[in-house]
């Protein structure tokens, strides 16, 4: 089945689109120009669009990611003038968007771990599980599960270097 971008989707995606840019770079041009290469690549992408979550969502998601680049390409220099955002507000989009293009690599990357590392990293960082609890529930050793956790981890932080995404 091959999607296509009718004038409805556009009309009611578009909007989303200009406010988020909008809102992350405070400059209407600058905002425009970001939308328009959002829309290019996620025309030239289509086929990967895989209906995991909303047209909407993965637009806005390929937006955020020409943001990072944006600010990545000007040297995290903010323009002068009238529009110019409160200081700190670039570094905080920036980090924002770096913080969930991390949570999405980990939600990618996570189900690839070797079963008990999973489960290990599951139980402690996402349940909050003690240590013990944990162990106790994988049936391994304190020593182990530290082995586990300690793997585990690591090869997540590797994957999120790999593609240059802040730890």
């Amino acid at each position: 089945m091959e999607l296509t971008i009718d004038q409805a989707t556009f009309d009611s995606v578009q909007p989303v689109l200009l406010g988020y840019a909008h809102r992350a770079v405070r400059r209407e041009d600058v905002a425009h120009d970001l939308v328009q290469e959002t829309w290019a690549a996620g025309t030239r992408y289509l086929g990967s669009f895989d209906g995991r979550s909303s047209f909407r969502s993965w637009m806005v998601g390929i937006l955020k990611h020409k943001i990072v680049d944006h600010f990545r390409r000007s040297g995290r220099e903010l323009p002068l003038g009238d529009d110019t955002p409160e200081p700190g507000a670039e570094a905080h989009v920036e980090r924002d968007l770096d913080h969930a293009r991390a949570l999405q690599l980990l939600r990618d990357e996570l189900p690839k771990l070797p079963t008990l590392q999973r489960r290990a990293v599951e139980l402690c960082d996402i349940r909050g599980l003690d240590r013990g609890a944990a162990a106790a529930e994988l049936d391994v050793e304190r020593g182990h599960l530290r082995v586990l956790l300690h793997r585990g981890r690591n090869r997540l932080r590797g994957a999120l270097e790999a593609q240059d995404v802040a730890v």
